[in-house]
């Protein structure tokens, strides 16, 4: 989170307009840790889900492409408890038409918008950190952390001249532990979001 707040001042020096915004969809977050159980190595996976979320920022660079930041999580609703988290950098690339732009009307420039879908594909990549805590498992809790990458695919829905939405499916996964004992943590998500033009 703290990434998403630090990218916006420097974000909003760009030619384009800002985009701030969250999601909320169906998928899920999990770890798998190797840890020692009766003296034995033995592979742990736990997990959250089926919800999962997100927090965003990004900003126009161009008329096709945009970079922000994101928080991104997983969560389960019974009890509550969202243990594992993706914060990084994020990129889209704009295909088949430009990016949505906000409607501006102030001084003598003046910009259209249009109720459109623009589709994107898109990287990211970071750190993910988890730790969950089961009471009534073996093993009761497992915590990780590892520098991860993900794709994602999408569109986004010009509603207003203010606010838009976003469809969106990602896939998140480590590729390098911070541990000694190599951890993996991995996200899938089917998201729907709403943002604003700042």
């Amino acid at each position: 989170a703290v990434i998403i707040f630090l990218l916006a001042p420097c974000l909003s020096y760009a030619k384009r307009d800002m985009r701030v915004g969250g999601t909320l969809g169906f998928g899920g977050a999990g770890v798998t840790d190797n840890v020692k159980v009766n003296g034995a190595s033995t592979s742990v996976s736990k997990s959250e889900g089926p919800g999962v979320g997100s927090i965003f920022v990004d900003d126009l660079m161009d008329d096709n492409f945009s970079f922000g930041g994101e928080y991104a999580f997983g969560f389960r609703l019974g009890p509550f408890s969202s243990g594992v988290s993706f914060v990084g950098v994020t990129s889209r690339w704009y295909i088949w038409g430009p990016a949505l732009f906000r409607a501006d009307t102030t001084g003598e420039v003046t910009s259209l918008s249009s109720q459109r879908y623009a589709y994107y594909y898109g990287a990211a990549g970071g750190i993910a950190t988890a730790h969950i805590t089961r009471a009534n498992d073996q093993i009761e809790s497992i915590s990780a952390s590892a520098i991860y990458m993900g794709i994602k695919l999408g569109a986004d829905y010009s509603y207003t001249p203010d606010v838009g939405f976003r469809y969106e499916f990602s896939y998140m996964t480590t590729f390098f532990s911070t541990a000694a004992s190599p951890a993996k943590l991995s996200q899938f998500a089917l998201q729907f979001g709403v943002f604003y033009y700042y």
